[in-house]
């Protein structure tokens, strides 16, 4: 009896060796996806490379009135005493985005954006300075809210680097 016309099983497997790779010609290389090396087209920016780190309070007009600036969050120094606000509070970023006013679906978005808590925390911090949430944009409106999340150290802290003269 004839075998049918088709195979119904598996295809048999050739077992013969690697076939032989041809390497007489050049390989075709598409150079129109490739930056040049002297590329210098735009880049992430890092809020640490944008300008000079602020020097002391009173000298920057720094005040409990003042709007701040996302700088003087990450790192502001007055007689030899540092104030790095965003590392202080980046763990608790989401209670401090809460008493600033911030919705919680903005903050599950910047919770679901962002890995780490401190990028988190300045992803928070622009968005209140850009409008999102309530109160004063001010230093102010900063401390109060600590003190709600009663975070007595900082606002010391900040009340010392900032006090008006």
């Amino acid at each position: 009896m004839p075998p049918p016309p088709y195979h119904s099983g598996p295809r048999p497997v050739d077992y013969s060796g690697p076939r032989p790779v041809d390497y007489s010609g050049p390989i075709p290389v598409d150079y129109s996806r490739q930056r040049p090396a002297d590329y210098s087209g735009p880049r992430p920016v890092d809020y640490r490379e944008t300008a000079p780190v602020p020097t002391d309070a009173p000298d920057a007009g720094i005040t409990l009135n003042s709007k701040p600036d996302i700088r003087d969050l990450a790192y502001l120094e007055k007689n030899n005493e540092k104030l790095q606000l965003i590392v202080r509070v980046a763990a608790r970023w989401e209670s401090l985005a809460l008493h600033l006013g911030i919705e919680s679906y903005v903050i599950s978005i910047i919770s679901r954006d962002k890995s780490k808590c401190e990028d988190a925390c300045i992803d928070m911090f622009q968005r209140w300075l850009g409008g999102e949430g309530c109160g004063p944009r001010t230093w102010a409106g900063i401390v109060s809210a600590l003190e709600k999340m009663e975070e007595n150290m900082i606002v010391h802290l900040v009340r010392e680097l900032l006090q008006e003269q």
